[in-house]
């Protein structure tokens, strides 16, 4: 768990005490936001670079704020390394700012300079991020899925922000799975800002606007969990499907039980172990990884789709 109490620039720290370095390293964590897949993230990180703690700086959905908080860690000179959850394209200057000033960076989660694919920013150690025009694409895929034998079928999409080009690029990814069914409709897209009551809101208003919606997906599986209330205070469990992102805990179990129609892989625990150790090993012995670009959810047996039928394979490496 991230500890209580951000100071002025959105730092806390994060983590407990663990197996020692050779010698004593500082790492950063910068992110857009906090919740249970990034707090997964960071404490596999921090378990992978043999640390006791991470500092975190959570810039709140502010691409500007999470750039001067890079730009603070560069003149600090206090970190040896920093993993960062980027904002695709517009925080790669001032990732090249951190390089430049002698710490070893990892980028996670998201990709930095282009969301289709991962790519490294030059002179970076490692980029772990997970492609979000794929992961619209394969949420996507389990709405048609969930809509076969429905017409119309009217669904709702909730991503995370409009202000984060990788929601929108997960949006896209997901209105390309669904536009040649003839009988899906696109009704209404909002956001949740990765936050169960936030998104639960955000359904409400769908609900309100749109009594006939058969599916509702989002862009994470704690928004879905906020979607399921709305529509449980609706009364319309037995005629919407519920689709999420990131096969979480209770996203696996509301998939296994049924309540839920699917979710789709991510792995925030496997993604900060490998650059977690990669940091480590650029840091205390100068070593570049063999694979800096890797893809553990494309790499994931049986693809990143995941219903009742192959419930018993969901990770589960985070919890909402």
């Amino acid at each position: 768990m991230l500890a209580a109490g951000c100071s002025n620039d959105g730092s806390s720290s994060s983590g407990s005490a663990s197996a020692s370095p050779t010698r004593a390293i500082k790492v950063a964590y910068v992110t857009s936001g906090v919740n249970g897949w990034i707090q997964a993230n960071a404490d596999s990180l921090r378990r992978g670079a043999g640390v006791p703690d991470v500092t975190m700086f959570n810039a709140d959905f502010d691409p500007a704020k999470l750039t001067a908080q890079l730009q603070s860690i560069a003149a600090s000179k206090q970190y040896d390394a920093v993993a960062v959850v980027p904002v695709t394209g517009v925080s790669v200057p001032a990732i090249k700012s951190v390089i430049d000033a002698g710490v070893k960076v990892a980028t996670v989660l998201v990709p930095a300079t282009n969301p289709v694919s991962n790519q490294l920013v030059p002179g970076a150690v490692i980029a772990t991020g997970e492609p979000y025009e794929r992961t619209g694409r394969s949420v996507g895929a389990l709405t048609v899925e969930a809509c076969k034998g429905v017409d119309p079928c009217n669904v709702g999409l909730i991503i995370g922000s409009r202000a984060l080009p990788a929601d929108q690029t997960f949006a896209r990814g997901f209105e390309a799975a669904i536009k040649n069914s003839e009988t899906i409709r696109l009704v209404a897209t909002g956001e949740g800002r990765f936050d169960a009551q936030a998104a639960r809101a955000t359904a409400q208003s769908m609900l309100q606007a749109h009594g006939d919606l058969k599916v509702l997906a989002t862009e994470a599986d704690n928004m879905t969990g906020g979607a399921e209330l709305a529509v449980e205070g609706a009364g319309k469990t037995s005629t919407i499907a519920l689709i999420g992102h990131g096969a979480s805990v209770q996203g696996c179990q509301a998939v296994k039980s049924g309540a839920w129609f699917g979710t789709t892989v991510s792995l925030p625990r496997t993604n900060g172990e490998i650059a977690g150790k990669a940091l480590r090993e650029a840091v205390l012995n100068g070593k570049q990884p063999a694979d800096p670009t890797p893809d553990p959810v494309g790499d994931f047996p049986g693809g990143q789709s995941i219903t009742r039928q192959n419930a018993d394979k969901c990770p589960a490496q985070w919890s909402q």
